[in-house]
Formats: C-alpha cells, sequence, structure tokens
C-alpha cells in the first residue's frame, strides 16, 4: 500500500501501457485490507473518470474482468470494492458512449447474473441495495442484456431507488448512477407499462418543480422514457402534452450551454465542464431519437421555438472547438425540415433560417455543409409549397413563405446559390429556392 501511494507511483503509472496497467493495479490490490483495497480503488477510479471512450475500450478488457471475477472468488478483492470498481467502470462506458463486447465475452458476466437472481429469488432478507448496484453494474457493462432478465429482476428496483427525493450529495448520486443504468436499455425493449411509467413521470415531474436531480439523472429519465415510444404510441402525448420534453430540453440545454467556456478545446476543459459537454451531447442523441420515433404524429406545439433557439446558439458556439457537438444539433435542425410544414414557422421563428444562410458565408466549409445548408432552405420552401385545401393554412404558409424569401434577399442567397450553379450536385437550388411565390 504505501509502495502505490508514495510520491513515485504517478511516474510508475505513466511507465506501463494502459493495456496491462489495470492488470498490474488489480494484483496490488490481492496483498492489501480491505481498507486498504479502497484507497487504491478511489485513486483507480479517479484515473478512469478521465480516460476518453477508446482509452475505457483499450484498458478495460475480457481479461481485466475475468482477473476481476478471479480476486473476488478467491477474496482476494473484497465483494463491496469490486461493486464499486465494477460501478465506477459501467459509469464511464455509458457516461462517454464507450460499450463493448469485452464484458459479454467474460466469465464475469454469467457471475453477476447468477448473483443478481439469487437476490431476486430470496422471500425474505432481500438486500435490496446490494440487489440495486448488482444490476447496475450488470446494465452499465452489458451490450446486449438479456431482455426479460432485465425488466423482470432490474428495472423495478432500479427506479424504485431513482424514486429517492433526497437532495444529499451521496443520494443524488445513487440517483444519477440508477437512471444512467436504466436509460442504457435498448428501445427494442417492449416494457410493460405499468413497469415503470408512473414511477418514471414522478421522478421527472418532482424534478420539474424540486430540481432534486443531477444534469445527467434528469437527461437519463428522459431518454429511458423517449426509448419507450416505439412500442408504447400512446406515451407521445404524455411526453409532448403532459411532461413537456421540447420546453424541458431547452431549459436543460440553456443552462449547461451557459456553464461551458466554449473558447476552449476539449483537452483543456476541467472535470465538470466536461461533463457538462457530456451531457450537451447525450441531450442531442435523445432527441435524435425523439424526432424519429414521433414524426408521424402531429403535435407539434410552441414549446419547440426555445428549442430550436437552443439548437443554433449551440451550433454557433460550438462550431470551432466542439465540432461533434456542433454536427450533431446541426443536422438535428436540419432533419426538422423533413418532420412537417407545421414546424417550418417555429424555425424561421427561432433563427434557425437565418442561421443555415449565414452558414454558406463561412470559409473554408466542407461539402456535406454547403450541402446540407442548402437542402435546409430548399426543404422549408418544399414543405411550405405542399398542397392544403384548407384556406387558413394557404393563407400561413404564404406569410411564412414571404418571411423566408425577406431573408433569402436580405442575405444575398441568390448571389450564394449562383455561385454553387456549376456544380452539379447543388442543381437543386435553382429549381425550389428561387421560384416565384
Amino acid at each position: 500500500m504505501e509502495k502505490f501511494c508514495d510520491n513515485s507511483s504517478e511516474d510508475r503509472i505513466q511507465e506501463i501501457s494502459v493495456d496491462n496497467r489495470f492488470v498490474k493495479l488489480l494484483n496490488e490490490l490481492k496483498s492489501c485490507t480491505e481498507m486498504e483495497q479502497q484507497h487504491i480503488i478511489e485513486e483507480m477510479n479517479e484515473y478512469i473518470t478521465v480516460m476518453d471512450a477508446e482509452e475505457i475500450n483499450t484498458t478495460f478488457t475480457s481479461n481485466v474482468y475475468n482477473k476481476i471475477k478471479q480476486l473476488t472468488e478467491k477474496n482476494k478483492l473484497f465483494s463491496e470494492n469490486t461493486i464499486a470498481l465494477l460501478k465506477h467502470i459501467g459509469f464511464c462506458r455509458v457516461s462517454k458512449n464507450s460499450l463493448s463486447n469485452s464484458f459479454n465475452n467474460s466469465f464475469l458476466r454469467n457471475v453477476i447474473l447468477g448473483m443478481i437472481t439469487k437476490e431476486t429469488m430470496k422471500k425474505e432478507g432481500r438486500n435490496e441495495k446490494h440487489l440495486v448496484d448488482l444490476c447496475e453494474c450488470y446494465l452499465m457493462q452489458d451490450k446486449d442484456p438479456n431482455e426479460t432478465f432485465i425488466l423482470d429482476n432490474c428495472i423495478p428496483f432500479l427506479l424504485k431507488c431513482a424514486l429517492s427525493k433526497e437532495k444529499n450529495q451521496i443520494q443524488r448520486k445513487e440517483v444519477e448512477i440508477a437512471l444512467l443504468a436504466v436509460s442504457n436499455t435498448s428501445e427494442y425493449y417492449n416494457a410493460e407499462e405499468e413497469l415503470y411509467l408512473e414511477e418514471i413521470k414522478e421522478i421527472i415531474l418532482h424534478h420539474q418543480e424540486h430540481s432534486n436531480l443531477t444534469w445527467l439523472a434528469y437527461q437519463s429519465a428522459w431518454y429511458f422514457l423517449i426509448k419507450r415510444l416505439r412500442f408504447e404510441r400512446n406515451l407521445v402525448i404524455i411526453v409532448v402534452s403532459e411532461l413537456h420534453f421540447a420546453r424541458e430540453a431547452a431549459k436543460e440545454l440553456e443552462e449547461l450551454t451557459k456553464r461551458v467556456n466554449w473558447n476552449k478545446k476539449d483537452l483543456e476543459r476541467k472535470e465538470e465542464e466536461s461533463k457538462e459537454v457530456d451531457a450537451i451531447k447525450r441531450w442531442a442523441t435523445t432527441m435524435s431519437d425523439y424526432f424519429r420515433l414521433t414524426a408521424q404524429f402531429k403535435l407539434w406545439n410552441g414549446d419547440y421555438i426555445g428549442l430550436i433557439r437552443c439548437f443554433v446558439e449551440l451550433c454557433r458556439k460550438a462550431r470551432e472547438n466542439e465540432r461533434e457537438i456542433f454536427e450533431k444539433y446541426f443536422y438535428l435542425l436540419y432533419k426538422m425540415t423533413q418532420l412537417s410544414d407545421e414546424n417550418i414557422g417555429d424555425l424561421l421563428d427561432g433563427g434557425a433560417v437565418n442561421y443555415f444562410v449565414e452558414e454558406l458565408y463561412q470559409p473554408s466549409l466542407k461539402y456535406e455543409i454547403i450541402n446540407t445548408s442548402l437542402r435546409f432552405v430548399t426543404n422549408t420552401i418544399r414543405q411550405l409549397k405542399k398542397y392544403t385545401a384548407n384556406e387558413e393554412d394557404k393563407m400561413k404558409n404564404k406569410a411564412i413563405k414571404m418571411k423566408i424569401y425577406e431573408i433569402l434577399e436580405e442575405e444575398g442567397f441568390e448571389d450564394i446559390a449562383t455561385s454553387f450553379r456549376n456544380n452539379q450536385r447543388f442543381d437543386f437550388v435553382d429549381k425550389i429556392v428561387l421560384m416565384k411565390l
């Protein structure tokens, strides 16, 4: 223990390759007391926290998981320390989107499954805290968990844990982990509403009133619910009109955006700011799934204008130093033009039309950005030119088209379009955008 914690430990760790680093540290654990192990695992967890997705995948191979299994079975690694290590590995895997097959291909997977089954089958003396820990280890590590198993044995216990309304830091972290684990379940799992709906609604509504969840916990609760839309279509009205997904997502994104210094690059960010950047990326994934799963529903409302404004602001702020975020929200805005003519007015009011025209003036544009920006404009016109027998809708669409053409004229869009005419890949611009009303 003293050897691990001396002043040369950092240099010694840096000399070990990424592939072997944790195997070496795990070997050091077997000769320590439980308290000494806790200290080493805390050090290990701190290092895991600053790893990126690639480093996590490189480090935690099936061999490392098998080593953890061997140490635990031989009582060389105390059970609570095993849980603490596995939960943190899983937490970082999911929050940084670095899932791989290494846990699935290890012997440790079946051990964890067996432990969960044993605990759930107890009629008396069930340790629910231990069960929740095991379920979190499993759901955050397994790339392809068994559907029936997790629906029957994991989801109810994790949501019960997440219903905690305590605001102390330890409990908030436990709720965050539980919801992150739940959010990692596949959208293809057809969970019955009685397994989750009332609980997840209560979690979301309570946070809306009392702000008791962390950034990641609240996003995870929404992500789990959005995934259920694939099979439970009646949830759409609840998500849109009762829980106000678009309004809440806009509020979260607006606050997160304020907390990030966009002049910094990713490697320059402190740990807390990196978490907020990761949360912004996860919201993009949640909303992409939402728009994909609800495209056929006519439930667009005024909540979306604020969301569009947030997307535009994020594109502008993230363009230079956070290209992943820029591209995620750039393409989310573009996809909105493919959904319905109902949302074109909101795209206009939210500043998206102005933004996509402005984007074409940026230097050194890639083909994909030029193409998407041009198609954004043409799609808005195309949607508004769709036939409608409703005179009120006709007048509304004509007014929106006039505003859009005013913006195009002010921004000199015809000159922009002309500059691309010699490129056959952009011949669609003349046919639609420059048509008279």
